[in-house]
């Protein structure tokens, strides 16, 4: 192979993994394809039951022509069926495919091939095949008399169509994740509370706006160069790091920080992203994609003194709960504990203990932090001050 032809190739190669990123780039990767293969290209993805393309860029072809082809003679091909029952990952010429005699009467070849100058033999590629969708790659070109020739030229098509095809899926990918993140995105910005989400690292994953005041103007809390979260004040920090790290929470109460710009105090509930919870209407856990890192905690920050002062009448109606429960609750999310509780109503904390198992029972959670998100995630909105 020569020192252009190498180079070529490298440049095709470059530029299809700039389109895995950034779909805009397909069309350059299909014209440096075609340099790196002397023959105009088509990158086409079809779905055979819809009889549409699903995705598709062309190179150094008649695009006066490339409308009808899409709109009419992409249905009439007779290599799309020869497609679906090749081989992944081989280069075929279209003359073994479909037979001569068949192809020249027939109005896909004399209507749209000639007149856009395809060769009945270009060469192509399966790349894949998920259900009815196939995707290939074809360069128009005429099959040589020389083997050698030949040859390189599938070689050529068979190392660029393995780059192509991880292309296709890290784009897969790509979508998948930032469809998910903007999902997730817009349901931290719904939730009345600062949300962190942090990784199994203590990096900052997502934050919502709230979140990224505390980290700039309140002094709560602060990253470093790495991107790991960290308490403001040492003696907060330390506290932090026994709970991600750990994993634990003192029976189930929120952990409580300093402000060291303002001595505010915070509750932090901590409430893992992945792992069971008996609720149906708490699903934080859906959203930790297979795209996403795992390991994940949410760390849902308020005030003591505001957002967390949840009216206990708009607890008990919306979650059906009797007077007694409703206080208990809303006092449960601002991080008072059971017996604290217990103690400031004069009742017995066995009492306040059963109040709470029916709490739980009737919000469908298995715990005082998903009580805690519940509540914050459906009623704060509508009731906690700015």
């Amino acid at each position: 192979m020569s020192e252009g032809s190498r180079h070529a190739i490298e440049l095709a190669v470059e530029a299809i993994y700039d389109a895995a990123l950034d779909p805009s780039q397909w069309q350059l990767a299909s014209d440096l394809i075609s340099d790196a293969t002397f023959g105009g290209s088509m990158l086409l993805s079809y779905d055979r039951h819809r009889e549409r393309a699903a995705f598709a860029v062309t190179s150094r072809l008649n695009e006066s022509l490339l409308d009808s082809y899409f709109n009419h003679y992409l249905k009439l091909s007779p290599y799309i069926a020869a497609y679906a029952d090749a081989p992944l990952n081989t280069p075929l010429w279209a003359d073994t495919l479909v037979d001569g005699q068949a192809l020249g009467k027939s109005a896909y070849y004399n209507e749209f091939m000639v007149p856009a100058g395809i060769s009945p033999t270009f060469c192509g590629i399966k790349l894949s095949q998920q259900g009815s969708v196939q995707a290939s790659i074809g360069v128009n070109l005429r099959r040589s008399e020389n083997a050698s020739e030949w040859q390189a030229t599938e070689r050529r098509l068979t190392y660029l169509g393995r780059h192509i095809v991880r292309a296709l899926e890290i784009g897969q990918k790509v979508d998948r994740a930032t469809a998910a993140c903007g999902t997730f995105s817009g349901m931290l910005e719904a939730v009345a509370a600062a949300v962190f989400v942090i990784g199994g690292r203590r990096e900052v994953l997502f934050l919502n706006s709230r979140a990224e005041q505390l980290l700039r103007r309140d002094r709560l809390f602060m990253t470093n160069p790495s991107g790991e979260l960290h308490a403001w004040r040492p003696d907060d920090d330390a506290r932090l790091e026994l709970v991600l790290v750990s994993g634990t929470q003192d029976r189930g109460l929120p952990l409580k920080l300093r402000s060291a710009a303002c001595d505010r105090s915070y509750v932090v509930w901590r409430i893992p992203l992945q792992g069971s919870s008996r609720s149906r209407s708490y699903h934080w856990q859906e959203l930790a994609q297979p795209e996403m890192p795992g390991a994940m905690t949410l760390l849902m920050v308020s005030p003591i003194d505001c957002s967390l002062f949840v009216s206990s009448d708009v607890i008990g109606s919306v979650f059906g709960l009797t007077p007694a429960e409703a206080r208990l609750t809303a006092a449960v999310v601002r991080g008072i504990s059971v017996a604290e509780y217990a103690r400031s109503m004069g009742i017995q904390e066995k009492t306040a203990r059963n109040q709470l198992a029916s709490v739980f029972q009737k919000t469908e959670v298995g715990s005082q932090s998903e009580l805690a998100a519940l509540v914050i995630k459906v009623v704060a909105p509508v009731s906690s001050c700015k």
